[in-house]
């Protein structure tokens, strides 16, 4: 099985973009397996977090 991860870029909740998500997730193959990954969970770059170092991790696992 395949997972790919499949980014909205709308925050809003009523946004057709999402709908479009959820619509892919729900009619993906069975050897494919979609995972949303929100776009607030996605770090912006911020260069003075770079002078300071690169954290190990930013949460996202899957």
């Amino acid at each position: 099985m395949k997972t790919i991860a499949v980014i909205c870029g709308s925050l809003r909740k009523g946004s057709y973009n999402k709908k479009l998500v959820q619509r892919m997730k729900d009619s993906a193959s069975e050897q494919l397996k979609l995972v949303e990954v929100r776009i607030e969970q996605i770090p912006l770059y911020n260069f003075d977090v770079e002078v300071e170092g690169i954290p190990d991790s930013n949460g996202l696992s899957y």
